[in-house]
């Protein structure tokens, strides 16, 4: 039998929220709602669904918690889960080369995780190149050469490597045997 699922409402969420932070710090109700100057009802409807707060009243709560609407909300953002076998092919003109992400579509977020498999001889683009932000690699298997500006650094299963994306790099298969690595960029501020 296929249970069907709800999506709760934004009240709601708002509310399941509230009453984990404030649970996770130890506070009840009634302390809480001292600190932040409002009735224990109103507290008790809002994390129940059955009150929306004001954003002077939310806020209001999540300061009394120490934190700003942002971190809550931010807090709020349920994790992104990608699947092996959902993972989208990203289209490169990269000779003998595979790059998947590893982000869940239309994912907003600073990370661009990728994964990069490399065929013996196979690379990133050439020449090399630069974009905004930084980059964090991990070499999950094979060997690879990691060329960053003039200067070349082998990298074998097990090590890693952080670096200025506008530095000009690349991505080249040093071994005899398919090659797997991990990047995440940060965009550029």
């Amino acid at each position: 039998m296929v249970k069907a699922v709800e999506t709760a409402s934004s009240e709601q969420q708002v509310g399941d929220h509230l009453r984990d932070v404030r649970t996770r710090q130890g506070l009840s109700v009634r302390a809480l709602a001292a600190r932040a100057g409002c009735s224990p009802s109103f507290i008790s409807q809002v994390e129940h669904g059955q009150a929306s707060p004001s954003i002077s009243s939310l806020e209001r709560l999540v300061q009394a918690l120490g934190m700003t609407l942002g971190d809550f909300f931010r807090a709020a953002t349920p994790p992104s889960v990608v699947r092996s076998h959902e993972r989208a092919a990203l289209i490169g003109s990269w000779p003998g080369a595979q790059i998947e992400t590893l982000a869940a579509a239309g994912a907003a977020s600073a990370l661009q995780p990728v994964m990069i498999t490399l065929e013996p001889g196979g690379q990133s683009a050439s020449p090399p190149y630069a974009r905004d932000g930084e980059s964090f690699a991990f070499v999950c298997e094979g060997d690879v050469l990691l060329t960053l500006g003039d200067a070349t650094h082998p990298l074998s299963r097990g090590d890693a490597a952080t670096f200025s994306s506008e530095t000009p790099h690349r991505w080249e298969n040093a071994g005899g045997e398919l090659a797997r690595l991990v990047v995440v960029s940060a965009r550029g501020r």
